[in-house]
């Protein structure tokens, strides 16, 4: 990517002020295109490749370039013989390949524009001279020139030039200065990997950057030779370029039209760049007849000089130090780690300038009005990219800078790390830390502002909450309580009157549940909050309470009216009934009282009159509503027993379907999740002891239906009313418990033959075949092998019910997973087996050896 170390001395490198690393710089602007003597006289011009040539050009380059005059017609037919011969149109500065071609330029719209301009027609006019303000440059222009009283003025971008030509560089600058603010490595990576030129990091003797355009055999396309150029001239500063730039033009494996076509285009792609154009020429150099094209000669048309110079001489020109290794230097360059590198810090600078871009927006739109602000919390602004994300390239980036500034001492000094600088025109660490920075800066603040949005918006949300509770407990809640004012005239009434009130009550519940709710979070707000929302929180929850417990008051004001209300009618039922032989009592007695009385006739003669048939009628009246009385009484007593009695029978029959249910659900449950046989012998009796209590369960949810449904018969036989679903639930239910039973045998059977298979096979398993004492019986074996045999059986045969049908414990997956548990049991059995019976053969075998020796 960048020179890897540099030899020369650190004075040798002057630091610009701001480097403008990987940084596309646009091109020098138009105003720059007029000709100065520091373009076309370097204080320090390189030597020719011969010494004649060089002394020429040092002569040539003591004056000032003359522009251009007005062609005469004999001129015009010599420039035409030129181009003609060098395939090259000087008006427009185009080379081409073939004749064929400049004809086709010759009449295309591009040439005839540039006619009518050096004829004074179309948007490029002469002007007067603006007398003083180019005064400087009026002192440069050949006197005996014809346009030394005229300046040429471009409409488009407002300039005065000297000449078609500048004026010709000005527009190619200007849309070259478009295109470059465009240009991305990413959009001409293919290109760019083709490495049809490169800039090495390397500098001449004037600090100016060297441009390598290396030629190979094959075509090379100027097209995307000059896209290449364009994209590389926008990476330097414009204190970089205006030290110029020495370009190496490697034609030692190229064809000399090649070569003098890519001379002739560095004056139109950069021609105020460049002050000297090295062409290597090979080691058998080129025909002299083809290589008559002089380019000292062209110098003042070009702009630049151009040397021949071979690959070994190149060194009189630029420091060994500052050329790569294939022109016999010591600089390190990597192509490709530098594109790559580039494209790294291209999208870090497109990413963070976008984003730098969209904080700024975001945190200067928060600095706003309070309308502002409510639109932009409304609108929800986000960034395109993450910025942790886009930081954290950044860092990467930054830190891979960082480490190519150190280098490993080679020269001797101790071996230790020595800082050797880099070129800053092409280091990008100080843009990256500059965009760290800013996106730093920024994103703290974005961070901020998300913070006061999130607590605005938590604001707003407990604001809204805090309004819709205010509005419905002052709306539909108050409206509630203002309709339902009555008492009742009934305990009926009063009643229906109490549960309407329950609902009322149900629903301001759940709103008392919100007031709770936000209360807290205001709380909480309250004991973390600025001193700026202290004032509207309190206000939120001073105006929430009260409402809340005002209405809170009237519910129960409401509760209490109507419980009043039901005892008083309670009461007055009561008292109306008893009230009623009361007082038929008490009109008897004072009846009685009056017939009692003797009764004073005239003449002060007392009468005696036989009122004992009306005190006899008068008793049996009032024992005959005693008696009326309390046959009501007992009636009403025997009617309340059948009503309790129906609801009893009501009762019974739903909790004896429900009984069945239950026991389905556990018959589901049983063949569906108790599946498993257990590992070892006491995890079986663990899931024996666990099925034993699961049927409990079920034996005491069968016993319950099976009570339920009696007290149905009974109680339907006290009603005198026929059983409306003990008829169904009665075979329902035994229909279920018989499949259970079935069920839980097998599962207890299963069980119980894991424990056993376990048993006999942890017996085996823990004792040693090493000991002799300690050998296992072959019965136990065949005990093992025949339970585990019966037992793998049985896990293949479903549960058959009494209807017939049939059902397996679990999927068959599980099954398997048993099934596979039991034969890896069964196999360590067998192979321990297999080993006991080894042991059993080797002492044999020791048996049969002793016993000669004893004998």
């Amino acid at each position: 990517m960048f020179p890897e170390k540099s030899t020369e001395p650190l004075t040798a490198h002057k630091v610009p002020d701001s480097p403008q690393a990987f940084v596309p710089a646009p091109a020098a602007p138009a105003v720059a295109l007029v000709p100065s003597p520091s373009k076309t006289t370097p204080a320090h011009a390189s030597p020719p490749a011969e010494p004649t040539g060089h002394a020429t050009a040092l002569k040539n380059t003591s004056k000032p370039a003359a522009v251009p005059t007005a062609p005469s017609e004999p001129s015009v037919e010599s420039e035409e013989e030129k181009a003609k011969k060098l395939l090259y149109c000087s008006l427009c500065k185009v080379a081409v390949n073939s004749l064929s071609q400049l004809e086709a330029h010759n009449t295309g719209s591009k040439h005839k524009t540039m006619l009518e301009a050096r004829n004074g027609a179309g948007p490029i006019k002469a002007y007067p001279r603006p007398g003083s303000k180019l005064k400087v440059q009026a002192t440069q222009i050949n006197k005996g020139s014809g346009l030394q009283n005229k300046t040429f003025h471009c409409e488009i971008c407002d300039v005065h030039v000297n000449s078609e030509i500048q004026l010709k560089q000005a527009e190619s600058c200007i849309s070259r200065e478009k295109s470059l603010s465009r240009m991305e490595a990413s959009k001409i990576l293919p290109v760019l990997k083709k490495k049809l030129a490169f800039l090495s990091g390397g500098k001449d003797r004037r600090s100016g950057l060297i441009l390598t355009i290396p030629l190979c055999t094959e075509q090379t396309s100027m097209e995307e030779l000059s896209a290449t150029l364009d994209y590389l001239l926008s990476i330097p500063s414009e204190k970089c370029k205006a030290r110029g730039f020495t370009v190496i033009v490697d034609g030692r494996k190229s064809q000399w039209n090649i070569v003098k076509t890519v001379v002739l285009m560095l004056q139109n792609v950069i021609p105020a760049e460049v002050s000297l154009v090295c062409v290597v020429k090979p080691d058998e150099f080129w025909d002299k007849k083809v290589t008559h094209f002089c380019f000292w000669k062209e110098k003042d048309r070009l702009g630049f000089e151009v040397i021949l110079v071979s690959a070994n001489k190149l060194t009189r020109y630029i420091e060994p130090c500052q050329l790569t290794d294939e022109f016999g230097g010591s600089l390190v360059y990597d192509h490709l780690d530098w594109l790559n590198k580039r494209l790294v810090f291209e999208k870090f600078t497109k990413e963070s300038t976008s984003l730098l871009d969209e904080l700024t927006v975001i945190n200067e739109n928060e600095k706003g009005s309070q309308a502002e602000k409510d639109r932009s919390s409304e609108s929800n602004i986000l960034p395109s990219f993450d910025p942790e994300t886009v930081l954290q390239t950044g860092h990467e980036l930054l830190s891979e800078l960082q480490q190519r500034r150190f280098n490993g001492s080679e020269g001797g000094g101790g071996g230790g790390t020595a800082w050797s600088p880099m070129d800053d025109e092409l280091l990008a660490q100080p843009q990256v830390m500059k965009l760290l920075d800013s996106l730093r800066e920024q994103y703290t603040k974005y961070q901020e502002v998300c913070r006061q949005r999130s607590k605005r918006s938590q604001l707003e949300e407990i604001q809204t909450k805090v309004m819709q509770v205010v509005n419905w407990l002052e709306g539909p809640g108050t409206e509630q309580l203002r309709t339902q004012w009555g008492i009742g005239d009934s305990i009926r009434a009063s009643q229906a009157l109490q549960q309407k009130h329950e609902e009322i009550e149900s629903q301001h519940s759940e709103w008392f549940a919100v007031y709770v709710e936000l209360n807290q979070q205001i709380a909480a707000l309250l004991s973390a909050g600025d001193e700026e929302d202290l004032m509207e929180l309190k206000g939120l929850q001073q105006q929430l309470s009260d409402v809340c417990y005002r209405q809170a008051s009237q519910l129960e004001f409401r509760q209490n009216v109507l419980q009043s209300a039901h005892e008083f009618h309670m009461t007055a039922q009561d008292v109306r009934f008893k009230g009623a032989l009361q007082s038929l009592r008490e009109k008897g007695q004072v009846l009685l009282d009056q017939m009692s009385t003797q009764t004073s006739f005239s003449y002060g003669k007392d009468v005696s009159i036989e009122n004992k048939e009306n005190i006899d009628h008068i008793h049996s009246v009032m024992e005959d509503m005693q008696l009326r009385k309390q046959r009501c009484e007992d009636m009403v007593d025997v009617r309340r027993l059948k009503m309790l009695q129906m609801v009893q029978l009501f009762k019974c029959e739903e909790d004896a379907s429900q009984a069945v249910e239950w026991l389905g659900e556990l018959l589901d449950a049983l063949l569906k999740t108790h599946i498993r046989l257990g590992d070892d012998s006491q995890e079986t009796k663990v899931l024996l002891e666990k099925h034993k209590k699961f049927v409990d369960v079920a034996q005491s949810t069968y016993d319950y239906g099976r009570q339920l449904l009696q007290a149905t018969v009974v109680l339907c036989q006290s009603l005198r009313c026929t059983t409306r679903s003990s008829g169904d639930t009665l075979p329902r239910l035994n229909r279920v418990w018989k499949q259970f039973t079935v069920t839980s045998d097998e599962r207890q059977h299963r069980l119980e033959m894991a424990s056993a298979f376990h048993t006999a096979a942890e017996k085996i398993l823990r004792e040693s075949p090493e000991l002799a004492e300690l050998m296992v019986d072959v019965e136990a074996y065949e005990e093992v092998e025949t339970v585990g045999k019966g037992l793998l059986d049985r896990l293949t045969v479903p549960v058959i019910f009494p209807d017939g049908s049939e059902q397996f414990f679990g999927s068959p997956g599980d099954m398997a997973s048993s099934a596979e548990s039991i034969r890896e049991r069964m196999k360590l059995v067998e192979e321990k087996r297999f080993l006991q019976e080894e042991a059993e053969q080797r002492l044999d075998e020791e048996a049969l050896e002793a016993g000669p020796r004893e004998s």
